[in-house]
């Protein structure tokens, strides 16, 4: 009877052991699943944050490539039209025959699009001889016109000839229109992941009101595009996502912001959080954003998974309380600490190598940086800082396709991987651009280095084919080359350096190797 007595009441604090056991280690677990979930939504967020900058900054890049093209481009045609009129008659007659003619050919045969903005005029009398574009109306000071037009062309050559003058051109506010469809048209036919999109809206009153700004490009409601805006215009939630971007843009020229819209291809409405920055030169604001829900929704997932296996480990622990339960505790304790420690651990990885070339994120590069720069500080060796700049990525990606610029990119880093030591760490900084921290390098074995990095990028050749023919990718780099300084005071000192060294090699003729010698900062 005692015995019995012994067992029941054995099993009676087992079974309340038990209970006790599972009711603590859920209740912890919970509490420790909702800093997880938290944390985890956090680190996702910053993430987002760090893809919608990145998506926009190297739209503006693009867009500042293509204006300098294009105004190159033009300034080329103002120049070779200038040297051919120097061929022409001496007579001036036949030289405003042969003058008027041309333009009148090249205005016929462009149509819509012609570029050309002329003006000419009689010295002796100021009367205005060819006027094609009314620049010039009866009763205009003609010297005030002339300077207006200057102001407004891109470029101009000015003509004398006899008792002839006259001026023509290509106005930027042509080539910024130009640059400008060009960039909408890019921009409809982007496509994401996640829904995700670019819309652009061009602002027209800084201080806000009816009408202060008119939609450009808008992926998720074409139908709107070309209407006006209001900053009174309020969303689903009483928000007024307008307002709020406008006091952004005015004050810091860009922002974060969060308002409920409504999903592409859906009725659906949800938290969107945006990314919105400015354009100054075509007062357009350039956004993107992604849905919140998208977050919360793999951060649910990823709770359900692990509450799943919390109920696992507390069902095995109760089987096998009655030989090692404090055994089991630990064991649980282990597993979850485990399953939390691969979670960060994959969280941290995505955040610290860049997916398509494998090279450290900028994030993580900001960070190798700063260590390098405190060792050094320290008094620990001096590494050497390169900057790697693809020359004209972007013609390959017009060219041949964002796929093969990809190609371009991974095998940039093989190559410069091929080259250098284990110790060595290659940072993907932007779209093209990348910063190499190298160990051990005197200046002369530096520069040898980057040369023979420069070398082996220009021995790839990717074959490409096209509809047409079979062509041959071959990769071109600007490098430059830099130390920390003594007088730095961070390490993005050093950075700016070889920045500044690289577009010394791109000025100067692109794909060479230029040097930022650093002796002449510590003297």
């Amino acid at each position: 009877m005692k015995i019995s007595k012994i067992r029941i009441l054995s099993v009676i604090l087992i079974t309340l052991m038990c209970s006790a056991i599972s009711y603590f280690y859920l209740v912890s677990h919970n509490a420790f699943g909702k800093i997880y979930q938290e944390e985890t939504r956090n680190t996702i967020i910053e993430i987002k944050k760090t893809f919608l900058k990145d998506t926009i900054n190297n739209l503006f890049v693009e867009i500042d490539v293509e204006r300098e093209l294009e105004y190159e481009r033009y300034k080329y045609f103002t120049k070779q039209r200038g040297i051919s009129l120097d061929f022409a008659s001496e007579d001036d007659d036949e030289f405003i025959k042969f003058f008027t003619n041309r333009f009148d050919t090249d205005i016929k045969n462009l149509g819509k699009d012609n570029y050309w903005t002329i003006l000419f005029w009689d010295n002796i009398t100021n009367e205005v001889i060819y006027n094609p574009q009314s620049e010039y109306k009866n009763g205009d000071d003609l010297d005030f016109v002339i300077e207006r037009l200057k102001s407004e062309l891109l470029s101009y050559e000015e003509v004398k000839h006899g008792r002839v003058s006259g001026i023509f051109g290509v106005k930027t506010k042509f080539v910024d229109d130009k640059i400008k469809l060009i960039t909408a048209e890019k921009i409809r036919r982007q496509r994401f992941d996640d829904d995700s999109y670019i819309w652009v809206s061009q602002i027209l009153n800084y201080n806000g009101g009816d009408n202060y700004a008119i939609r450009i490009v808008h992926p998720n409601l074409p139908e709107t595009e070309g209407s006006f805006l209001s900053t009174s215009t309020m969303e689903t939630r009483g928000n007024k996502p307008y307002l709020e971007e406008l006091d952004g843009i005015n004050k810091n020229g860009e922002l974060f912001f969060s308002y409920y819209f409504k999903k592409l291809n859906s009725d659906e409405i949800a938290e969107k959080l945006s990314y919105s920055r400015l354009y100054k030169d075509f007062d357009w604001v350039i956004s993107t954003g992604v849905y919140i829900d998208e977050v919360d929704a793999y951060v649910e997932n990823t709770n359900i998974k692990s509450k799943s296996l919390a109920r696992e480990i507390v069902l095995q622990l109760m089987l096998v309380i009655l030989i090692v339960m404090s055994a089991g505790i630990a064991l649980v304790v282990h597993t979850e600490g485990i399953y939390s420690k691969k979670m960060n651990k994959r969280l941290k990885n995505e955040a610290d190598y860049d997916a398509l070339t494998n090279a450290y994120s900028r994030r993580r590069g900001v960070e190798e940086l700063a260590n390098a720069y405190s060792s050094f500080v320290k008094g620990s060796q001096n590494p050497t800082l390169m900057m790697f700049d693809l020359d004209r990525f972007k013609l390959i990606n017009d060219n041949f396709g964002h796929d093969i610029g990809d190609v371009v990119l991974r095998r940039t880093v093989e190559a410069i991987n091929e080259i250098i030591k284990d110790t060595d760490i290659i940072i993907r900084w932007g779209g093209d651009e990348f910063i190499g921290v190298f160990y051990g390098l005197k200046k002369e074995e530096a520069i040898e280095i980057a040369q023979r990095i420069l070398d082996k990028i220009n021995s790839i050749e990717i074959p490409v084919k096209t509809s047409e023919i079979d062509d041959i990718v071959k990769i071109e780099m600007s490098i430059g080359v830099t130390y920390f300084s003594k007088s730095d005071r961070q390490a993005s000192d050093a950075v700016k350096r070889a920045d500044d060294a690289m577009y010394e090699s791109k000025e100067t003729g692109r794909n060479k190797v230029s040097f930022f010698d650093v002796e002449d900062l510590n003297e």
